[in-house]
């Protein structure tokens, strides 16, 4: 490698032509942001090892340099990477990790549809109760909601009144006095509810 200084790089504003290989190597080791003003010709796996740990590294990662580790690598350290992610690379594992870290549920629109099975929707709310919103309601169960409200009671008011059991209402009220508002008049009498209880 040619001698360079310790001077920070800004790729940005030095003509493209003059941007060898190490100088952008030594620029995107200074700032990983410098990678999207790294040619093409540039952005090799030697680059890429070097930033792997970078968010948003798959936004700026050419086509032809993702690999399913990278993806996966990448998913874990921000969901919303899996936008970038190859339709080859979103497996069921890669998309339940891409939940795992994702705390409102953002990725689903992320996930084929081909995954979006009646499993799949069950995994996805005991991995991430956020994503209950996105479950479409032919793929709803008792036990999905139930499992959706434990983790996350502000999501009563999301679950159909079908599923409205005597036990998730009674649970409901119980962890949130005004949850008794969601229940429909004739399941209060029904079960025997009281705000109080």
């Amino acid at each position: 490698m040619n001698e360079i200084s310790d001077e920070k790089i800004d790729l940005e504003s030095i003509s493209f032509d003059k941007r060898t290989f190490d100088l952008c190597y030594k620029a995107v080791k200074q700032d990983k942001m410098q990678l999207k003003f790294v040619p093409e010709k540039h952005k090799t796996i030697e680059l890429f090892k070097l930033i792997r740990h970078y968010n948003s590294i798959l936004k700026y990662t050419p086509h032809k340099l993702k690999t399913y580790e990278i993806c996966l690598d990448a998913v874990e350290r921000r969901c919303f990477d899996l936008k970038h992610v190859p339709g080859k690379y979103k497996t069921l594992e890669l998309c339940l990790t891409s939940l795992m870290h994702d705390r409102n549920g953002i990725s689903m629109k992320y996930i084929p549809k081909k995954l979006k099975t009646s499993e799949f929707y069950h995994l996805a709310v005991c991995i991430n109760s956020c994503t209950f919103l996105d479950v479409p309601d032919e793929f709803r169960t008792n036990y999905m909601c139930k499992m959706a409200v434990q983790q996350n009671q502000f999501l009563f008011r999301n679950v159909p009144e079908k599923f409205m059991t005597k036990q998730l209402c009674k649970w409901a009220v119980y962890k949130n006095k005004e949850n008794i508002q969601l229940i429909p008049q004739h399941l209060i009498e029904k079960y025997n509810i009281d705000k109080n209880d």
